[in-house]
């Protein structure tokens, strides 16, 4: 019994193929009721469509007995189903179809490899060795006979080319390969050991070459005959390790040093004979035998000198004494293993041509016809190369920034669930658009900010007012829509804000006064870049897609009129700091702690310069300015031992230090989660000490000194 296997992605067809009138019959089934095959590929198609993932789910097999026995239906029945069982078919659909049509009878088995129970795929997984091991299992159970291992195909030598062919017609010769193939054969004759293959082989002017491991395992042959080089798996499959250690007998103790050896001869090119055995090489005995052919001139006529413009259109001059080799020949002083150049067909194809044509016969370059544009080429051609890259242009022309900060927000069932943050500029943001694509297309949101803080977002903004923002005079200078009537405008201020503070009072200014999320109202809040996909699934349409980012404006216009929110924002923030620095004295911040947790050098001692640079930092969170931080840090203990005579520089530095710090930070607090923000509370309290072994707070020590 003989089992060929098949799969596909279509039921209707294979079924119609079966079922043919006069041709097959329906014997038994699996879970299926269907008689014709268009109501059984109905069925087959239900259960399919429940496991969108499977590809392939028809699986077909053919189950042949040998010509001469004969089964009943419920035999075939008994042997198709515990085969089937067998190879993992327990609960799926299946027909079983008899076919009388050729001198085997055979049988017909369409399956779906999805299951019933569990929508699971049935493995496929050497689906063909396991479906011979079951065959010959069940042939001898049922005394069925097995596939005849007489007629079992042998590996043949590789067919020679139409070149060849051509050729050795042509010259009444066979080619280097051919002749290669069958001294290969007439040397495995009799199945020799492999020192004797290879004296056979280099008797006959054939190199050999072995691929020794460093272990001693020989994995390969290649062979060399008049300067055709070729491994021996090229020449066909019978000449393969695995196929040629079955015709010759290898051992590695008795035959290694031989290969070994061989291999060593045939790099120094001594053992290519010639066929007399006489140790000529074969190159020279093909130009010997070339040269007493009568039918070719044993010289080569030289070319008279001519001139031809060169590339640049000046006349240069150059001898041609012979005629130039070709890509696949050698110069004519080559080795011994080097391709013949003086092979007859192109000695004759050189000769029967000019080599230098004169100047005025030369023909003149004809233009090519242009090639006729397809469909997609056309559409290239009009609407650009890409869409997406068109529009991102656009939207970074609007905000001309020499720097943008990209975001590449995951969603949050993936591992990857917080914001992936770029800093790149237009050049670098059009080189990787290909990437943002691809992770757009993966689920991915991209956002855009440029990297200047005169550019304020104001978020979800309908349509009604971002025409009362032109009416104030606060232009949007680029508006894109993320979804439906949801858009984001980018507004530029004429000046740079004083800091990042006033930068979000003005955006939160900004969302008061035109209906934008106040949430999303900082200096540091990023937009949706255009040509990407909105993958928030509360926006998805009916049709399962997502929204794209819509581009409508894109013109940079500077906002004149909106310095009166520059001015309030200034404003709010000049009462804040007065309150905090009203509300809340220096030494408050301090709180007596226990030794170990100040901050120690290595050796030990109290690290009074972190300490300072502590307090200077929660002082100027808490509202101060630079020199209110300054006039503190001078009752410090032991300044004056501690920094000399520049005490005034080291606390000037420490100061400003503290405040960008603070500054910095300000615009990360709200992509902290509650942890690291409980985390970042807890560094804010610490305590210094007057004296180095018994240290007190720092209210004692430094507002006690000054009183």
């Amino acid at each position: 019994m003989i089992p060929k296997i098949n799969t596909g992605n279509g039921f209707r067809g294979v079924l119609e193929y079966n079922l043919q009138p006069h041709k097959g019959e329906i014997i038994g089934h699996d879970a299926i009721v269907g008689q014709d095959p268009r109501s059984l590929a109905h069925e087959f198609g239900v259960i399919r469509r429940m496991n969108q993932r499977v590809k392939q789910p028809v699986f077909h097999v053919s189950l042949s007995l040998a010509e001469g026995e004969h089964l009943s239906n419920e035999q075939w029945m008994a042997i198709a189903r515990r085969y089937m069982h067998q190879m993992g078919f327990t609960n799926n659909q299946a027909v079983y179809i008899r076919h009388r049509d050729t001198k085997h009878e055979h049988v017909h088995v369409v399956a779906n490899r999805v299951r019933i129970d569990d929508l699971k795929v049935v493995n496929n997984w050497k689906s063909q060795q396991r479906a011979q091991q079951i065959a010959r299992v069940i042939e001898r159970d049922h005394g069925l006979k097995g596939p005849d291992p007489s007629k079992k195909k042998e590996p043949r030598a590789k067919a020679p080319t139409r070149d060849e062919l051509a050729m050795a017609e042509r010259t009444k010769e066979p080619s280097s390969k051919m002749m290669l193939q069958m001294i290969l054969d007439a040397a495995m004759h009799g199945k020799p050991s492999m020192t004797e293959f290879v004296q056979r082989l280099e008797t006959h002017g054939v190199s050999v070459y072995a691929n020794i491991a460093s272990t001693g395992r020989v994995s390969g042959l290649a062979f060399e005959y008049k300067g055709l080089k070729a491994k021996g798996s090229k020449l066909g499959r019978a000449y393969g390790w695995s196929k040629l250690i079955r015709k010759v007998s290898y051992e590695q103790i008795r035959d290694l040093e031989v290969l070994c050896a061989a291999t060593e001869r045939a790099k120094k090119g001594e053992t290519s004979q010639g066929s007399d055995g006489t140790g000529v090489k074969p190159v020279q005995e093909r130009r010997e035998r070339l040269g007493e052919n009568q039918r070719l001139s044993p010289a080569i006529p030289t070319t008279p000198v001519q001139k031809r413009p060169d590339r640049r259109g000046k006349a240069r001059s150059e001898p041609r004494s012979e005629p130039k080799p070709t890509r696949k020949t050698s110069p004519p002083n080559a080795g011994p293993h080097q391709p013949d150049p003086f092979s007859e067909h192109d000695f004759l194809r050189k000769q029967s041509a000019p080599i230098d044509p004169p100047v005025g016969d030369e023909r003149k370059s004809q233009p090519r016809p242009e090639k006729k544009k397809s469909w997609r080429d056309r559409v290239k051609a009009r609407v650009g190369l890409d869409p997406t890259a068109r529009v991102v242009k656009r939207q970074l022309k609007g905000m001309s920034a020499e720097c943008y900060e990209i975001g590449i927000l995951y969603h949050r069932d993936t591992p990857q669930s917080r914001m992936n943050r770029r800093n790149w500029t237009r050049e670098q943001i059009l080189e990787h658009l290909p990437w943002l694509k691809r992770e757009n297309a993966r689920g991915a949101d991209i956002f855009i900010r440029p990297d200047d803080m005169r550019w304020i977002l104001v978020d979800d903004v309908s349509k009604q007012d971002i025409d009362r923002m032109k009416r104030e005079g606060v232009p949007p200078s680029v508006v894109v829509e993320t979804s439906l009537n949801n858009h984001q405008a980018w507004v530029r201020f004429p000046d740079q804000p004083t800091s990042e503070r006033v930068a979000t009072s003005i955006a939160r200014a900004l969302a008061r006064r035109f209906n934008g999320d106040p949430y999303s109202a900082d200096w540091r809040h990023m937009g949706r870049l255009a040509g990407f996909t909105n993958r928030k699934e509360e926006h998805k349409k009916r049709d399962g897609h997502h929204p794209f980012v819509l581009l409508h404006e894109y013109r940079e216009k500077i906002a004149h009129k909106g310095q009166r929110f520059t001015d309030v924002a200034e404003q709010e923030h000049r009462q804040a700091r007065l309150h905090a620095r009203n509300s809340l004295a220096p030494s408050d911040l301090i709180v007596p702690v226990k030794q170990k947790q100040l901050p120690r050098k290595k050796t030990g001692e109290v690290d009074y310069s972190r300490v300072d640079y502590r307090l200077a930092r929660d002082m100027a969170r808490a509202g101060y300015e630079t020199s209110q931080i300054v006039d503190e840090l001078q009752h410090s203990p032991n300044l004056a031992d501690r920094k000399g005579r520049n005490t005034l520089g080291y606390l000037t530095r420490t100061a400003i230090k503290a405040t960008k710090s603070v500054g910095r930070m300000t615009g990360r607090v709200r992509d902290q989660d509650k942890e690291d923000q409980d985390q970042e509370k807890k560094k804010r309290r610490f305590l210094v000490s007057a004296k180095e072994d018994a240290p007190r707070s720092v209210r004692a020590s430094s507002c006690g000194g000054s009183s």
